[in-house]
């Protein structure tokens, strides 16, 4: 099998330096200040993304992506923190060539406003909603309490980029009523069928004509 060694690197300051592995390791019989740590291939997660070309073009006109919101295929099912640091800056880089000489001139086009940032107070305060009602399992309840943060915090503070940014994923998970890859929602717990997808995007399409 294939080990890993952290009897020296590591050895007594295990359970400070790294309380987590070193409990699981413990939980398994094996304590990882004297002993070696067997490792098993597993899959990190996989999320499939948006699947872009080589320079880093979506199928959107204009829109260019890469790193976690992406689907490249260079890293196969197994996209581990390191690998998608790498991945986004080969992929941020040959966007950023592509760019640097393009003409992205459109006519007619109104000049664009970059919103402000938030106060740190602020900031902070809409960290801590997102992550406590908007995380890994949320709810319509919950959600719609972060939107009531939001507009609150965007009538004292204006129309931040933190305050937009979380509205859209807010609202986008509020409109998503089923669970799928990382959106759990945990009032509506099922993946809706494919089938049903479509009759409730023409129903919703249809409520907001």
């Amino acid at each position: 099998g294939a080990f890993l060694d952290c009897r020296k690197a590591v050895g007594e300051h295990f359970p400070d330096h790294f309380p987590t592995v070193y409990g699981t390791c413990m939980s398994a019989g094996i304590d990882p200040r004297v002993e070696m740590i067997p490792v098993a291939p597993a899959a990190h997660y996989h999320m499939g993304g948006i699947v872009p070309d080589f320079w880093g073009r979506s199928s959107l006109d204009g829109l260019s992506v890469c790193g976690e919101c992406t689907s490249t295929g260079v890293h196969g099912a197994n996209r581990l923190a390191s690998n998608s640091l790498l991945e986004a800056v080969v992929f941020s880089h040959r966007i950023a060539e592509r760019l640097r000489d393009a003409d992205l001139a459109t006519p007619d086009a109104s000049r664009g406003h970059v919103p402000g940032a938030l106060p740190i107070p602020a900031l902070q305060e809409l960290r801590g909603a997102m992550s406590e009602r908007c995380g890994v399992v949320r709810d319509a309840a919950g959600m719609t309490r972060v939107l009531d943060l939001i507009d609150r915090l965007q009538t004292i503070h204006g129309a931040a980029r933190a305050l937009t940014t979380a509205r859209l994923i807010v609202q986008a998970a509020l409109n998503r009523k089923e669970s799928r890859g990382g959106h759990f929602r945990s009032d509506y717990p099922d993946m809706i069928a494919p089938e049903r997808q479509f009759l409730l995007r023409d129903f919703e399409e249809t409520a907001r004509t």
